[in-house]
């Protein structure tokens, strides 16, 4: 899979001054889901909150363009979660095979689950394979955590995968917003 996950400047044409989280990763399975995790604090203790994203991401992938096993654009779905407990994958035997999964539910691929959603894919405005910035935004109408007993809750930002290539992008900003329920 060569996973990558660091901390990079950002690539030319883009302003190479600023940094963001970079990630990586090979998917032969045609199924990768690839993310970043924070434990947020302050929040209510037992309270029910809406919660919505801003991500900026940096890629060089053209929107619309095929592949192997589905597009580097359509089939690369961006996705942002919370969740009471931390995100974290399990190992399970399937079909006589090692197989990793993660402990919340996260949906599947184009498919959100309940802990997170899809707010779009990974193709950039130009059509062209330049980096360029791409700001999504979503989930409060569809994203609710309740906040833990010490009053934290556990967000994710990440690509379910089903194509069977290389993704390569960089995460410039990430915002969350707790609205009381």
């Amino acid at each position: 899979m060569d996973l990558v996950a660091d901390y990079r400047r950002l690539p030319s044409p883009l302003d190479q001054m600023r940094g963001a989280l970079f990630i990586a990763g090979s998917n032969s399975s045609d199924d990768l889901f690839m993310f970043w995790k924070r434990r947020v604090s302050g929040l209510q203790p037992g309270r029910a909150y809406a919660v919505d994203f801003t991500v900026l991401l940096a890629t060089n992938v053209p929107k619309g363009v095929g592949g192997i096993g589905g597009s580097p654009d359509g089939s690369v779905f961006l996705k942002v979660g919370a969740a009471s407990v931390e995100p974290a994958a399990m190992s399970v035997q399937s079909a006589g095979r090692l197989e990793y999964r993660l402990n919340i539910d996260k949906g599947n691929q184009s498919q959100s689950g309940k802990d997170a959603v899809v707010i779009g894919t990974v193709g950039n405005l130009s059509g062209t394979p330049t980096w360029e910035l791409k700001e999504l935004q979503g989930g409060s109408d569809r994203l609710a955590i309740t906040a833990s007993a010490d009053g934290s809750a556990w967000l994710l930002v990440g690509t379910d995968s089903g194509f069977e290539g290389r993704t390569s992008l960089y995460y410039a900003r990430v915002t969350a917003q707790f609205t009381p329920r």
